[in-house]
């Protein structure tokens, strides 16, 4: 079961494209694990949800994780610019790009509208999955209606 905030043009029939997905920003600097800052960081990716329990206390310094809202039909970003200021001034001063990771990005249907497949596997357009080999049961039947 997905919930997601109900909207005017809610359809029964459609899934929403906006599911919730886990992002990383892995070796990310040590003062940005402050919750604010990296709120702000995954907000630039899109609306941040949460971070997880192991990011909020810091005990899992290699990697840095929030929840977020996500468009399945968008290709994930894979990095975001953070900016340089200056305490006092608040003057940019630089930047540089942070790496993210998005986990398990579900795939999304513009046929049918569903999340869970693409539009090249969608079964309403008969775009079956291709499989390896031929399926059990399948076998060439001889003149007399028996398998061969």
């Amino acid at each position: 079961m997905r919930v997601f905030k109900w909207s005017p043009d809610f359809e029964a029939e459609k899934e929403s494209m906006i599911a919730p997905i886990w992002i990383s920003f892995p070796n990310l600097k040590a003062h940005l694990y402050e919750k604010s800052a990296l709120l702000l960081i995954a907000k630039t990716v899109k609306k941040s949800l949460f971070i997880d329990e192991a990011t909020a206390n810091g005990s899992r310094p290699s990697v840095a994780r929030g929840c977020m809202e996500y468009d399945c039909r968008k290709a994930p970003v894979d990095q975001v610019w953070i900016v340089v200021k200056d305490r006092v001034t608040r003057a940019v001063i630089g930047g540089y790009a942070e790496r993210v990771e998005f986990s398990k990005m579900p795939k999304y249907c513009d046929h049918c509208c569903h999340v869970g497949h693409s539009v090249s596997n969608c079964l309403v357009l008969r775009n079956w999955p291709k499989k390896q080999g031929k399926p059990p049961g399948n076998k060439p039947l001889k003149d007399d209606g028996r398998e061969s």
